[in-house]
């Protein structure tokens, strides 16, 4: 009896142990298995809040599985997704494809329509077990800024191609007006000459000085040279020709204005002389659809960047032109142009009777790259740069006011010197 008492306790305490094992085995597979979970979990959430898109596809090229993301961008509406690899990626060929790839494809969309996307991929396994992992990030973003910056790329090379025109026209402008002054200048000494000739003939005349072939031989002379119609019709002529040169002149100075790399120097400047140059710069872009009045009151000088300043008076009056023609009246618009000294500063109201701004943009109408306009007929640059370039850079304010149907009225505030813009900073 005691040997199996023995026996028996020995098993007893060789179960103990074993339950024991199995125990502490359990509790590290549980404890492992929470482990796994919190991973899968926070692996999952990870996976559902990337931003660009991803799928798993299998070794047939459909979907396992992808996230929130890649569904928005290739789904639309309610129509459901596509699965297929080859119909997402139709110039990619799921066979061909590398184990590491990184390229720029399209992607097409459940509605048929395509975008522009980087492409990124790994493969997994192989045969049966094979994964695809695909990442994407949509670049239409991308690609439309590209395409405004080669635009504006564009736009700076034949600014500065008509800057140098400009100045190269400047010269002989000159000649042509010096020239044209003093041909005016010969012909009124020309008329006060024939004037005293005709006097003297008829002095001659009254004395019975002039014979019978004198007279023909005068008349004869009259008719042909048509002296009259000369010194009656070649002043006006000059004078035409003299403001036609005066308006190239001053389109020119503008060119050049405009041109001048005023780099971060900012110094005492006359506003008004912006707002001038900004107007004859901007006549092609108004002149269909607009007159432009200025009321412009003599004021102070105001330390600034001139050339910005004539960037944002320019930007104001090409935004109200369009903001015209989109309206599309049957009599020429209005853009009208104030400038008054405020205590402490100066003011200018840039005004156009077009159609006024919604209520649902005007919270972002100084954002960079927003624009109501349709594509390539703005870039969304304008207001934000000039609302750069005042409160920024000038220490001074851009604000609107408006009124659907009635117009909208863009008003800058500038401080005279720096003291004031540090001041309104603090």
């Amino acid at each position: 009896m005691d040997v199996n008492a023995r026996r028996l306790e020995r098993a007893e305490r060789k179960v103990a142990i074993l339950e024991q094992l199995i125990e502490d085995k359990t509790r590290e597979i549980y404890d492992a298995n929470a482990v796994i979970e919190k991973d899968r979990s926070f692996l999952n959430r990870v996976f559902e809040s990337m931003s660009s898109a991803v799928w798993v596809f299998n070794f047939r090229g459909r979907i396992e599985r992808a996230n929130e993301a890649a569904f928005t961008l290739v789904g639309v509406g309610d129509e459901p997704p596509p699965i297929e690899f080859a119909y997402i990626f139709p110039d990619l060929q799921f066979e061909d494809l590398a184990p590491q790839l990184r390229v720029e494809t399209r992607l097409c969309r459940g509605d048929g329509s395509y975008l522009p996307v980087m492409f990124g991929a790994t493969t997994t396994g192989s045969g049966p077990d094979l994964q695809l992992i695909v990442n994407c990030v949509d670049l239409s973003e991308k690609k439309r800024l590209e395409g405004q910056l080669q635009n504006a790329q564009k736009l700076e090379a034949v600014g500065q191609l008509a800057a140098g025109v400009a100045h190269e026209v400047n010269t002989p402008i000159q000649f042509i007006s010096d020239g044209v002054r003093f041909l005016k200048e010969c012909v009124d000494d020309l008329a006060t000459g024939w004037t005293a000739r005709s006097e003297l003939f008829d002095a001659l005349r009254s004395r019975g000085l002039l014979s019978a072939a004198d007279e023909r031989a005068i008349a004869s002379i009259d008719n042909t040279a048509d002296v009259d119609f000369l010194f009656a019709e070649a002043p006006a002529a000059a004078e035409r020709t003299l403001r036609g040169v005066g308006r190239v002149a001053e389109i020119v100075r503008a060119l050049r204005a405009f041109a001048h790399p005023d780099g971060d120097v900012c110094a005492p400047s006359d506003v008004n002389s912006a707002i001038r140059d900004a107007a004859i710069v901007a006549t092609g872009e108004y002149k269909q659809v607009a007159s432009l009045k200025l009321d412009l009151e003599d004021l102070p000088s105001v330390e600034c960047n001139l050339g910005e300043l004539n960037q944002v008076f320019l930007n104001l009056i090409v935004n109200a032109a369009h903001a015209i023609a989109d309206r599309q009246l049957e009599s020429p618009g209005l853009i009208s142009i104030t400038s008054r000294v405020e205590p402490g500063g100066v003011c200018v109201r840039v005004t156009d009777n077009g159609a006024g701004v919604p209520e649902a943009v005007r919270s972002r109408i100084f954002e960079p790259f927003f624009t109501t306009k349709p594509l390539g007929k703005g870039t969304g640059q304008g207001l934000a740069l000039a609302h750069t370039m005042v409160e920024m850079r000038h220490g001074g304010q851009l604000t609107f006011e408006t009124e659907l149907g009635v117009g909208t009225t863009f008003i800058v505030r500038l401080p005279l010197s720096r003291m004031q813009k540090m001041s309104r900073a603090a």
